[in-house]
Parts: structure tokens; C-alpha cells; sequence
């Protein structure tokens, strides 16, 4: 169970530039190979730099933009995985004054991720290997024409050892963008 103090949360000026962080945010990206992005590091940029993938960003700036023109909060459930763990997690957008929003990250639940790893190859994926769809809400990768965690795809061996650890486009499944019950 977490307590508020474990949510994470940024707050954006009109612009979608990142003028504050609080919570434990340089803990969590110290803890998850993120030093590049410690608080220092990320007040006054703008969150797209932070954010992978052109559908990713479209998604993410429309939510942002909905939360302010509707004047109301907006929930969106996400992953936010680590090598190990599988962390669910909800994001809320809060409409703020002069279009400031703050964004809220937190964590509903963990759980013991299943290891794909012993599936790969201990190099690096060689070069020409064509990039595979990846959800940026909920992981799945997309490989025959489904939407997969990423064992599964290898347990079912539509998805080489090679390429379980990417190249990746990231972008949204059809679940995550149809999920029903959230304020877009």
C-alpha cells in the first residue's frame, strides 16, 4: 500500500514546461537508471523531451490538453515497469490557475515481473533488426498481429531472444486507447 508520499508529482506551466517536482522523484529515477533525470536535471524543460515516441506524446498533450479545457481532473492507469517488478500505476492531471496543471504518479500496485531475460542473448540486438510496436501504458509489444507481454510473445516464440529488449517505437495498443471510464 502507498502512502501520499510516495506519489511522485510534477507541476507544468502552460507551456508544458516542468517548473516543479516533489515527492521522492530523484529516489525513483536513481533507482531505475535515471540520473539524467534527478530534479535538477529536469526543471524548466519541456516534458516532451522526456517523453518516447510521437503517438506517446500526441497522447500524453491531449490528456493535458483535456484536463485544462474541461477544467477537471484526469485519471489514466499506466505501467511503469522496472527490470524486475511490474509497477501499475495511475496518473492524474489537476488543472491548475493560468493553465499550470500538476501531474500526480502513483503507484496502485507491484507485482514479481516474470523473467524474460533467461529467453535473450546476453549482447546487444544486432543492428537492422526491424523496431517493434511497444505500449507506453501497458508494455505489451506488438508481434503477430497481437498485443503481448513480452514473455508470452517469446513462450510462443513469435518474438526472436534477439528482440526482446528493443528497438522499440512506442506508441499506444487499442486497450489502452479505448479504455472506458477515463476523461479524454
Amino acid at each position: 500500500m502507498t502512502t501520499p508520499d510516495d506519489t511522485i508529482t510534477y507541476t507544468l506551466d502552460a507551456h508544458n514546461q516542468i517548473i516543479k517536482v516533489t515527492g521522492p522523484w530523484d529516489a525513483f529515477a536513481k533507482a531505475n537508471r535515471g540520473d539524467a533525470a534527478v530534479m535538477d536535471a529536469v526543471i524548466g524543460k519541456p516534458l516532451d523531451s522526456f517523453i518516447a515516441g510521437d503517438v506517446t506524446k500526441m497522447f500524453v498533450n491531449t490528456m493535458l490538453m483535456s484536463a485544462r479545457t474541461l477544467g477537471r481532473t484526469v485519471y489514466r492507469p499506466y505501467r511503469c515497469d522496472s527490470e524486475h517488478t511490474k509497477r501499475f500505476m495511475e496518473m492524474s492531471i489537476i488543472p491548475l490557475e493560468h493553465g499550470t496543471v500538476e501531474v500526480r504518479h502513483r503507484l496502485l500496485l507491484e507485482e514479481p515481473m516474470r523473467d524474460y531475460r533467461a529467453h535473450t542473448l546476453p549482447r546487444p540486438a544486432p543492428l537492422g533488426l526491424p523496431r517493434i510496436k511497444r505500449c507506453s501504458m501497458c508494455n505489451k509489444i506488438h508481434v503477430a498481429f497481437s498485443w503481448l507481454e513480452i514473455v508470452d510473445a517469446l513462450n510462443l516464440q513469435v518474438l526472436a531472444a534477439e528482440q526482446a529488449n528493443g528497438p522499440w517505437i512506442y506508441g499506444l495498443c487499442p486497450e489502452c486507447m479505448d479504455r472506458r471510464g477515463v476523461v479524454l
